[in-house]
């Protein structure tokens, strides 16, 4: 019995660890250094709704008095998770896949929990694009 009720555990650590990085999944993103578009230029906020069903990234830009300004706005909706991240639908998005499909993206969790990618379900399985880190440092006003 008591192996049973290990086994049990086991199998249910990668499903808390994950609810865990959803928890702290939102908040203030760039891409990893030492690319030029880092935190210091560019920002993404990341935020997400009190039931994790709907979220937005908001890129935050510097202009050239030193100011932050909301570039876009991209709200999206979570369909469901999935064993790397989650699947997203991004608002308006009317793109489509090569057979025709709508385009579903999942925001995939990366093994260091301050970065996600984002990759295409239509796509290979280990592609993914536009990595990000989390930023250090205060939050900009926007």
């Amino acid at each position: 019995m008591s192996r049973v009720l290990a086994a049990l555990l086991l199998c249910a650590t990668p499903c808390v660890a994950k609810a865990d990085a959803f928890q702290r999944l939102p908040g203030l993103y760039g891409d990893p250094h030492p690319v030029m578009e880092s935190c210091e230029w560019t920002r993404q906020r990341l935020t997400l709704s009190q039931d994790s069903q709907r979220g937005a990234i908001e890129v935050l830009v510097l202009d050239v008095d030193g100011q932050y300004f909301v570039g876009s706005d991209i709200a999206f909706t979570i369909r469901r998770t999935t064993p790397d991240g989650a699947e997203i639908e991004f608002d308006d998005d009317d793109g489509r896949t090569p057979s025709g499909a709508l385009v579903v993206w999942e925001l995939r969790l990366l093994i260091n929990p301050d970065r996600y990618c984002w990759h295409r379900t239509d796509w290979p399985a280990n592609q993914c694009i536009n990595m990000v880190q989390r930023c250090e440092g205060p939050e900009p006003i926007s």
